[in-house]
């Protein structure tokens, strides 16, 4: 069984000696590490149940990326959370790997990238996680990017975004 302790230890090593890239660790046992387009991503820790399981996640507020986007939002119109879950949708379908999920009730939006990674109840290798870990970082920043040009084209005239129930 893997304590969180050894988990996080294991992230932060191949994290920062092998890939370079300035993680640390949080008092859950999560690390934290800046994208670079900006927020900040979290490689959750869910030892000592499932060690194996990876999550790579970035969130940001909903209200704060849509009004700096230029998108105006009523998370009451139901037209507006049909249009917003028809992107994030479109998304987690479009870019291999990363899931979109939006919580306009939490003003939070998010873009993860979640694999097993080992067998059940074994932590990843060193060299396995500095293996896969820059891909899991480049769909998640792909995520990103992708989620940012479909909110933008809600603001542009016309509205290019299909309606859900066209799609």
């Amino acid at each position: 069984m893997t304590d969180k302790n050894t988990l996080t230890q294991r992230y932060l090593t191949v994290l920062n000696d092998e890939l370079g890239w300035d993680a640390v660790a949080e008092e859950d046992g999560d690390v934290r590490f800046t994208l670079e387009v900006g927020p900040v991503a979290w490689l959750s820790n869910y030892a000592p149940a499932d060690p194996e399981y990876l999550q790579l996640i970035t969130g940001l507020p909903l209200t704060k990326l849509l009004a700096g986007l230029g998108v105006d939002f009523d998370p009451s119109s139901k037209a507006d959370l049909q249009r917003l879950l028809t992107v994030t949708s479109a998304v987690t379908r479009s870019v291999k790997g990363a899931q979109v999920s939006a919580d306009p009730l939490r003003d939070a939006i998010e873009v993860s990238v979640e694999v097993v990674a080992a067998e059940h109840g074994r932590m990843p290798s060193v060299d396995h996680l500095a293996a896969i870990l820059p891909r899991m970082r480049s769909m998640l920043v792909a995520g990103l990017r992708t989620l940012r040009e479909q909110l933008t084209e809600l603001a542009a005239p016309g509205d290019s975004v299909p309606d859900a129930a066209a799609s």
